[in-house]
């Protein structure tokens, strides 16, 4: 989950809910202003004007009826802290399927690849042994042939399985947010 930057997204968001919700709650609260004002006055002859005022002012505000709209709103933002969390929920899970379903997909791939190996190497072996045979004289030509083309068929299976096992393996590496360099060993527990 920390690899995934939708996830952080999601928390960020929820952040910015409670932040939203405080800023409205607010509103409820008493609320205290206040200014000062330095002044330097300037000598008029024949005025007897100070040469500085000060002026200083504190107001206290608190509000007792809105008809409903502070209530609303903060009805609203708390709506919106549980969507967000609901929305991170859903992302963790939504990365969780991605990392498992990236994972099978690696297995299924190293499967059918050590599989597709497996039948390469048979066929082969059965063309080594049928050019034993061949040389004795006990089989036909037409069967070496055979097992020749088919060997050559196998070969783009081959290589298209392991390409396929590379791409599940990076495509996992992308999920779990590690290094390319880093070799990967599955295991089914």
């Amino acid at each position: 989950l920390k690899a995934s930057e939708d996830y952080e997204k999601r928390g960020n968001a929820i952040d910015n809910s409670h932040y939203k919700y405080n800023e409205i709650r607010a509103q409820i609260l008493p609320q205290l202003t206040g200014t000062s004002s330095w002044t330097k006055n300037i000598n008029y002859p024949g005025t007897e004007i100070n040469d500085y005022d000060v002026a200083n002012t504190i107001a206290g505000t608190q509000l007792l009826w809105t008809f409903g709209r502070i209530h609303n709103a903060l009805r609203a933002a708390e709506k919106t802290i549980r969507v967000s969390n609901f929305d991170r929920d859903t992302e963790a899970r939504d990365v969780i399927y991605a990392a498992q379903y990236a994972y099978y997909t690696a297995i299924l791939a190293e499967e059918t690849y050590a599989i597709v190996q497996q039948s390469y190497t048979n066929a082969v072996t059965n063309k080594e042994i049928l050019e034993e045979r061949s040389l004795k004289g006990r089989v036909s030509k037409h069967d070496n042939i055979k097992i020749a083309a088919d060997i050559a068929s196998r070969m783009p299976t081959v290589n298209n399985a392991h390409a396929d096992l590379q791409t599940a393996h990076n495509s996992l590496q992308v999920v779990l947010g590690v290094p390319f360099e880093t070799a990967l060993k599955l295991s089914e527990r």
